[in-house]
């Protein structure tokens, strides 16, 4: 995402506020989970698209929100922590 990208999403999530974009976040969850449960099922070119767009949807939602809560440093810090863990336990099978 740009810079320009995060300016817009900031402008929207001060307009909207927290309740409205946090509410929005949980709908937009939901549609990419069931994008993602049509395309196993299906396997197509239309369910690919509809997964991006809805992915684009959580990625934009999640930048609000992230925005409105201050917390990129923390998630920035669980997601060192959770690839690490990973890689850890990856490594730990090869043996």
């Amino acid at each position: 995402m740009t810079n320009r990208d995060k300016d817009k999403c900031e402008m929207i999530a001060d307009r909207f506020g927290y309740d409205s974009q946090a509410s929005i976040l949980q709908e937009e969850c939901a549609e990419l989970i069931q994008a993602i449960s049509k395309h196993r099922r299906y396997n197509d070119v239309g369910t690919l698209e509809c997964i991006s767009e809805e992915m684009a949807d959580v990625y934009i939602m999640l930048e609000q929100i992230k925005y409105l809560l201050n917390n990129e440093n923390r998630i920035k810090w669980y997601i060192d922590y959770k690839l690490k863990r990973t890689i850890g336990r990856m490594e730990a099978d090869l043996d």
